[in-house]
């Protein structure tokens, strides 16, 4: 499966990473910074921003499923803006095969 991530670099999104990748899942992640998370098998590391509709749907439409481990920072609403973003970019895939 593919599994696009989100968060991945905080302790419940690298915790996440950590038990797909154990289970052999590719992960695409998509972070702040590329240098935060290298590339490994089965990880591919994507920089962008969780609250940019454009990254967000750059990241899903390489994926089968979707999973937020986003918080907020510093008062910044983030999980929220990015929740957003993510289902909307979901719901303009495809579900026919």
């Amino acid at each position: 499966m593919k599994i696009a991530l989100f968060g991945a670099t905080g302790g419940v999104g690298g915790h996440f990473l950590t038990k797909a990748l154990a289970r052999v899942h590719q992960v695409i992640a998509l972070v702040r910074s590329a240098e935060s998370l290298s590339e490994q098998a089965n990880r591919t590391v994507i920089s962008g921003d969780a609250t940019n509709a454009s990254d967000v749907q750059s990241v899903i439409d390489q994926a089968d499923v979707a999973v937020s481990c986003l918080g907020n920072v510093n008062g910044e609403l983030i999980m929220e803006k990015a929740a957003d973003r993510i289902l909307t970019a979901a719901a303009s895939q495809s579900t026919l095969p």
